[in-house]
This record gives C-alpha cells, structure tokens and sequence, in this order.
C-alpha cells in the first residue's frame, strides 16, 4: 500500500512539472509573436510574460524573464525553480524559449 501511494505521489508530480513546462512554454511562444509585430515594445512584453508566468505557471518561484528583437526575429526566455504546489520533494529548474520571425506590414 506505501509503494502504491509513493507511486501515485511521483505520477502527480511528474504531470505537475510538465503542465508547468508547458505553461511556461506557451505563454514565452505568446509573447514572442506578439513582440514580432511592428510597434510591438520589448519591455511591456516583459512584463506582460512575468506577470502570467506567475499567474499561471503552478509552483514557479522567482521567474526570470527577458524578452528581446534582433534583425529578424523576436525572442521570450523564461527561466524559474518549480516546486510542486502539494508535498514538493524535488525542487526542478526550468527553462523555455521561444522566437517568432519579424511581421513587415503590408
């Protein structure tokens, strides 16, 4: 029965950290289109992917953000130490980063 729930604790936090992962790695894939459109200002973005990797990424402690634009694309990393909402044993950080090409208006 003790095997049975340490296997049951290790499934649910294993599915919490990819739901976190992925969280993380669309809200940074949100942000780098929206800074690829033209007029579109680094910084708000920013601070626009801070505040929902902390909305809504579950057990992120202390993201770190960056978002940026080079010559032809735009950039958004995120970086954060999960740890599982409930009972966290392991403490995991994660990365995400995503690019979107440039928009030219017509």
């Amino acid at each position: 029965m003790f095997v049975a729930f340490l296997l049951l604790a290790v499934v649910a936090q294993a599915s919490l950290a990819l739901v976190a992962r992925n969280s993380a790695a669309a809200a940074a894939a949100a942000v780098a289109r929206r800074a690829s459109r033209p007029g579109a200002s680094p910084a708000s973005e920013q601070a626009a992917l801070a505040a929902v990797v902390a909305r809504t990424v579950p057990g992120a402690v202390a993201p770190a953000v960056r978002v940026w634009r080079d010559d032809e694309q735009a950039h958004a990393e995120v970086a954060f130490t999960w740890r599982a909402p409930a009972a966290g044993w392991v403490t995991v950080r994660m990365r995400s980063a995503a690019s979107a090409p440039l928009m030219v208006p017509p």
